[in-house]
């Protein structure tokens, strides 16, 4: 009987997936995506757009993030070289703008496969595929039905996969879904190169803590240690020390592994992404206030140079 209900919620999670990702945009992005479309023809599977653009609601003073999930990447490239790059450590990066009127919309994309998606929201240890679609996104073109629904399944998993391995490192006791969320996002972005200020996990959360509540209420049969409680958005959390253990390594594993894929994602942008090293200034600026100056060694140089300039950054607290 248990399991019985389990998979009903889990089917209410994957509606409610399913109803977020349908959400309208407030801008039309179609002068990308028709861009896309000529660059893959019909190898794309689908388009999906997450990121800071979308859960601020301004698509033209930052930079769009979208994936393009193909269906292989030798018949989606002309280039063997960059199937093999993407083959080797998926996603490649790349950039595409679009100038619409007196607008011009902004994006970089990052391409990966229908398997490697499947992999990465299933079976990667590392959250960096899992841990973005646990968050809000919009499905913006799907080839067809069959793999609309799985892209559903694939957020569903995304949501567990991404409480139930964040869960053990909180303290025990009631626990808010604004902690719990929180606490999820700092650790992702713990095992990645980011420059994010202290604080900006909680205000990316108050975004959408609405839709991110819903969502765990969602999933709580398939969280042994989070029971609800008379309170709203609030739940017990029980968790032995030998678990906790076991998810702090996990965890601390996680750090070390998001650091070298980090650094070897950043040395292969490098080949696929224009303007990486201004991308990178931009960015950084953004979300620490730090400028990076943009010299011309460093633009001919950006990998061996990059080093000095992430190794002034960590040191500076810029990126962690």
């Amino acid at each position: 009987m248990k399991n019985i209900e389990t998979h009903n919620q889990t089917d209410a999670l994957t509606t409610e997936l399913k109803n977020h990702s349908e959400r309208k945009v407030g801008q039309d992005l179609s002068p990308l995506t028709k861009q896309l479309q000529l660059v893959f023809k019909d190898k794309i599977d689908l388009i999906v757009l997450y990121g800071s653009c979308l859960r601020s609601n301004n698509f033209t003073e930052g930079i769009l993030d979208f994936y393009v999930i193909v269906d292989n990447y030798h018949e989606a490239y002309n280039s063997p070289f960059f199937a093999l790059l993407n083959k080797a450590l998926p996603p490649n990066v790349f950039y595409i703008e679009s100038n619409t009127g007196n607008e011009t919309l902004r994006a970089k994309y990052a391409v990966i496969s229908m398997e490697d998606f499947y992999k990465a929201t299933n079976k990667w240890f590392h959250p960096y595929v899992w841990a973005r679609f646990a968050q809000p996104v919009r499905l913006i073109y799907a080839k067809n039905d069959n793999l609309r629904r799985g892209f559903y399944q694939c957020l569903t998993n995304s949501v567990i996969r991404y409480i139930k391995e964040s869960l053990p490192l909180l303290h025990e006791g009631e626990v808010t879904s604004e902690k719990i969320w929180t606490n999820a996002l700092e650790l992702s972005y713990s095992a990645e190169l980011r420059p994010e200020r202290s604080g900006r996990c909680n205000e990316i959360v108050k975004q959408s803590l609405n839709d991110l509540s819903k969502l765990i209420d969602l999933a709580l049969p398939a969280f042994d240690c989070l029971k609800p409680t008379s309170k709203t958005n609030t739940y017990l959390f029980s968790c032995n020390s030998k678990q906790k253990n076991n998810y702090r390594h996990r965890w601390l594993a996680r750090r070390w592994q998001g650091k070298i894929l980090s650094i070897l994602r950043l040395m292969k942008a490098v080949l696929t992404f224009h303007d990486c090293v201004e991308y990178a200034a931009w960015k950084i600026n953004r979300h620490s206030g730090i400028e990076i100056e943009i010299t011309p060694a460093l633009k001919k140089f950006p990998i061996l140079l990059g080093f000095k300039v992430l190794w002034q950054l960590l040191r500076r607290g810029a990126i962690r």
